[in-house]
């Protein structure tokens, strides 16, 4: 049985639609040197979610991006990805690089 894949979320503003959205970050995912995997998301006034295409960021805007710290979000975020790319997934609070 596979473990569940890491994911981390993070907050991003997005300049365009003035508002935040969730960054869901991938460690786990093979990139690019100083890239980590990763996608936005976000939640309509509906309860709709959407998604930004699949693509990557460099570490420091990682950084940048506040921590998701409302939980009930990060789990809605979850079993939405979960759902979306029929995964099992593990959040984690903060990124430890390396194996």
């Amino acid at each position: 049985m596979n473990k569940p894949e890491r994911v981390a979320f993070r907050l991003e503003f997005d300049p365009y639609m003035k508002v935040d959205k969730v960054l869901a970050c991938f460690p786990d995912e093979e990139t690019n040197p100083g890239r980590l995997a990763c996608l936005s998301m976000w939640f309509d006034g509906n309860g709709m979610v959407w998604f930004e295409p699949w693509g990557d960021c460099v570490i420091p805007y990682y950084w940048e991006c506040k921590p998701l710290k409302d939980v009930d979000l990060a789990r809605k975020c979850k079993e939405a990805l979960e759902t979306r790319y029929d995964c099992k997934l593990r959040i984690v609070k903060r990124i430890m690089w390396g194996k």
